[in-house]
């Protein structure tokens, strides 16, 4: 019979592995720290490093407001406000009416269009002419220039800015393009 020889060998084999493990246990119980411990565990590592200074901000993040991103308009104790970039053109006797602090009572763009329809237009622009990548018409700017109200651009009803190389002539623009083909860079989109 060659059964009981093989049970023989396995009994034996597996009685090595057992005294060959060791002797000591595999988890010692470990004692827990006192307050003593941990106060002196702290003031070792409170010598050791010095305390760190707060990390000083490399740029300050400019905080922005919706009336430092926007243009006043006021007239007769009201005021309202829409996009820089939004008035086309303001003749000379018109600049008093675009301010940098509000005062009176602020109305919404509608209300303060209908109650001043006397010295401001609109000039609806399309999504491309506010991006800049249309020009307005030269013969528009001209008229707008000689009819002496404040111009605002609109878009589906409320104003909006417009990319001011899209208010520049043909001529500026070939100026604009020839010096950035003579220093190198793109075509810049004009001064704001």
């Amino acid at each position: 019979m060659k059964y009981p020889r093989i049970i023989t060998l396995a009994l034996l084999s597996t009685a090595t592995i057992a005294t060959a493990a060791p002797t000591q246990s595999l988890a010692t119980p470990k004692k827990p720290p006192t307050h003593a411990d941990l106060v002196k565990l702290k003031a070792a590592q409170d010598k050791a490093a010095p305390p760190a200074e707060p990390a000083k901000p490399i740029a300050k993040a400019k905080r922005k407001t919706l009336i430092g991103s926007s243009t006043l308009l006021a007239n007769n104790g009201h005021w309202t406000l829409i996009p820089k970039g939004a008035v086309i053109y303001i003749p000379e006797r018109h600049k008093g009416k675009l301010v940098s602090k509000p005062t009176g009572t602020l109305i919404e763009w509608k209300k303060f269009l209908i109650a001043n329809h006397g010295w401001i237009h609109v000039h609806p622009v399309t999504m491309t002419q506010a991006q800049g990548k249309d020009k307005l018409a030269d013969d528009v700017m001209k008229a707008y220039q000689s009819m002496g109200k404040v111009v605002v651009a609109t878009c589906a009803g409320g104003p909006i800015s417009v990319a001011p190389i899209s208010l520049l002539t043909e001529e500026e623009t070939a100026e604009l393009k020839a010096k950035a083909a003579a220093t190198g860079q793109s075509t810049p989109s004009g001064p704001r």
